[in-house]
Order: structure tokens, then C-alpha cells, then sequence
């Protein structure tokens, strides 16, 4: 059963890593100055997200043909991902600083693996390299996942996964020696290895949605309450804690916000988050999330010839940048992703695959 009010949160992610990028010093956004230095967190967001929406899409039938998963994925992330890319790589090229080391890792979505490279290019494709690694590991986490009969030990594995995972990397934020380092830091916060719990966290937490839907349906709002509640005395009156956001501290809190609006499907913010201009929006939002860059390179010359100032820069730059997501996703990604589980999926496995 699709979720549909969930799609939208997918858009005001990748928004939040926009102004992350670009918008942190617009007066009109001044509002959320507290939390836009944290709003890259959102890509933590997104690897919640992508394992809650796997997990209940393939959690009832587990994944049957792994051929047909793995099509299914490449074509979701694979021809706007390199639309961007070469973009990138053109205007690299342009200036005299392409290097191919990179153009080379970033193409085969390899670069969050080796230090020194994840933010190279195209930086936001630092977190499909990550994603790719996730969609790989999928069938066999799901399949060891689902063994696990009582819902209290997905709790406690689920528990422990990401407290462990968020042990090591404190531990390692901490590290003088290993934070000195460039690749020490861009093991911590790029590595695929680091973040995989996050993911962990989100399939787990899809599972026990799917166990527990009509339970979640009658406490959803007051997950969705304390989601915000909990997000929000984090960002507004920030702790020291936040230095160790980057790697899914605040997954517990997506999943609560998840449950909370997924179960409230008659809910009338899940109705509004549910109407088609919106869901359209969070379809797009994969473009909004990896063509920040390809876009700001088109924009950057025109706000400079026009001498816009630092308000009409962003907010031209984001109204265009929404508008070419949406004309990628209605004619770039949606065509094509048929297209490419026509020629690589099974027959009859298109539409199931597509889902997720």
C-alpha cells in the first residue's frame, strides 16, 4: 500500500540541504538560522527513509528476483544522477580542473569510499555512492531481518545498531589524531560503513510499521507531536550533542515523525500532505537534492550580470532549480525509468519494482 503524505517530506529534505548549501545567509530565512548550519542532517532524513519505504514495499514478500530490485533501483537514481554529473564534469573541464581520479569514481558512484573524493564534482552524490551500497546490501538484510519473529528483538536490534553506530562515531568525531586528518574526516562523515545503521534503522522501523500499523494508527499523532517537539528543542536551543548529527543521531526522531504521519493516513495534515501538487513536489525532490550544483552553475552568471541581490539570488536560483526538477522528473526520469525496466527487468516485474 503506497504512503503517499510521506512524499512530500522527501522535498522539504532536500530543500533543507539547499539552504544548507545556498541559503543560510538570506535574510527571509534568518527565521531558522539556529538550524540551518545542521540542515545537511536531512540527508540522514533521507537514508531513514529509503530503507522505511524498502522495508514496506518488500517486506511482506521479501525481494524475489534480486535482477529485478537492483534494475529497478539504477533507474530510479541512475540517469539523473549522470545528467548531473556531466554537467559538473563539463564545466570542470571549462576551468581546467578536472580530475579524472574523480570523474572516474564519481561515474561509477565509488568516491564515498575513498577518502578524499566524496564531495568531489558533483558533491551531493556523495550520498547515492552511500545509497548504492544500501540498495546492495537490501535483499540480504531484509532476508536476515525478517527471521527475527518478535517485534521486541527488532526493537533491541534496532536499538542496539544505532547506538553502536553512534558510539563509534563520537568516538571517532573525538579522535584528535584521526580528525587532524583529512581522509579521517571524510571517513566519518562519508563513509558508507558510517552510516549504514541509519539505514538499518529505517528498514527495521518499516518492518514493525507494516507488524503494528493499526497500533501506530491510534498514537500516530503524538508520534508525529513528539517527532517535531524532539526536533525542535534540538535545532532552536542547540546543544553541544548536535556536533554528532551528521551520522543519524536524530534517526529515532525521523522514524517517530514516520510512523506518525504514515499511520495517519485520514489525519487531515496527511490528506493535505497527500494532495497531488504536493506529491508531485516530493516526486521531484531526488532533482531539487542532485541538481543544486548543475542548476547553480547556469544561475551563478545571471544573478552576477544582473547584480541581484543576496534575497532575488536565492530565491530565483531555488524557483529555478524547483522547475527544472520538475521537467526532469516529468520528462527526463519518469520516461526513462520505464524505459530502462523495460529492457533490463523481468516481464510483469516493472510495476511492482517501481514502487519503492
Amino acid at each position: 500500500m503506497e504512503i503517499s503524505q510521506l512524499t512530500f517530506l522527501r522535498f522539504i529534505a532536500a530543500s533543507a540541504v539547499v539552504i544548507f548549501h545556498f541559503g543560510r545567509e538570506v535574510p527571509s530565512l534568518s527565521w531558522g538560522s539556529a538550524f540551518w548550519p545542521y540542515a545537511n542532517t536531512a540527508v540522514s532524513f533521507f537514508f531513514v527513509l529509503s530503507g522505511f519505504i524498502l522495508a514496506h514495499v518488500y517486506g511482506s514478500r521479501g525481494v524475489l528476483n534480486r535482477r529485478d530490485f537492483y534494475v529497478a533501483r539504477f533507474a530510479r537514481i541512475a540517469p539523473l544522477y549522470w545528467a548531473a554529473l556531466l554537467v559538473v564534469a563539463a564545466y570542470a573541464i571549462y576551468k581546467h580542473t578536472l580530475d579524472g581520479t574523480a570523474a572516474l569514481l564519481n561515474a561509477t558512484l565509488l568516491q564515498s569510499w575513498v577518502p578524499g573524493y566524496a564531495l568531489t564534482l558533483n558533491s551531493p552524490g556523495w550520498s547515492l555512492s552511500v545509497e548504492v551500497f544500501f540498495y546492495l546490501c537490501f535483499p540480504w538484510l531484509l532476508r536476515t531481518l525478517k527471521n527475527i519473529r518478535h517485534s521486541s528483538m527488532l526493537v533491541v536490534v534496532m536499538l542496539v545498531v544505532w547506538v553502536t553506530n553512534l558510539t563509534l562515531h563520537v568516538a571517532l568525531m573525538n579522535s584528535q589524531n584521526l580528525q587532524s586528518l583529512s581522509a579521517g574526516h571524510e571517513f566519518t562523515a562519508y563513509s558508507p560503513l558510517t552510516h549504514v545503521a541509519t539505514f538499518v534503522v529505517g528498514v527495521i522501523g518499516g518492518l514493525l510499521f507494516d507488524a503494528h500499523r493499526q497500533v501506530f494508527a491510534r498514537i500516530a499523532m503524538p508520534f508525529v507531536a513528539a517527532s517535531v517537539l524532539g526536533l525542535s528543542l534540538l535545532f532552536f536551543w542547540p546543544s553541544p550533542i548536535l556536533r554528532f548529527h551528521h551520522n543519524g543521531l536524530l534517526a529515532p526522531l525521523y522514524l517517530l515523525l514516520l510512523w506518525g504521519l504514515g499511520a495517519a493516513k485520514e489525519a487531515r495534515l496527511s490528506r493535505l500532505m497527500s494532495t497531488r501538487p504536493l506529491v508531485l513536489l516530493g516526486e521531484a525532490s531526488y532533482g531539487v537534492y542532485i541538481l543544486q550544483f548543475p542548476v547553480g552553475i547556469v544561475h551563478a552568471p545571471l544573478a552576477a550580470r544582473f547584480h541581484w541581490g543576496v534575497e532575488a539570488t536565492f530565491w530565483s536560483y531555488f524557483a529555478l532549480l524547483v522547475l527544472v526538477s520538475l521537467v526532469a522528473f516529468v520528462w527526463v526520469e519518469r520516461p526513462l525509468r520505464t524505459r530502462i525496466k523495460a529492457a533490463f527487468a523481468r516481464p510483469g516485474a516493472r510495476q511492482r519494482a517501481s514502487v519503492a
